[in-house]
């Protein structure tokens, strides 16, 4: 007869608490995601539909906050590095 500490560690995760599950991203819908990513204009504006829509998967929305900000930085490091080569070769 097994007791209940037994129980636990034959199936640890059993009991724990965990995030409700969410559906899988299938291969089709990562396939369209990149796709629609990949369009100039309508990849910013679907990245923020994704980003903070209610109902976008949690893993789509994770990968286009991730890509907003990798974007942000890229932009700013951009803006930044363009202005002293302005600035200094004046």
């Amino acid at each position: 007869m097994m007791t209940e500490t037994n129980q636990s560690m034959a199936h640890p995760h059993e009991n724990t608490l965990l995030e409700p599950q969410v559906p899988v991203v299938t291969v089709k819908e990562w396939i369209v995601t990149l796709i629609l990513a990949a369009v100039p204009l309508l990849n910013i504006i679907m990245l923020f539909v994704w980003a903070f829509s209610q109902d976008s998967n949690p893993n789509k929305a994770n990968l286009a906050k991730a890509s907003l900000v990798l974007a942000g930085i890229v932009f700013s490091l951009y803006f930044f590095f363009s202005l002293l080569i302005l600035i200094f070769s004046m």
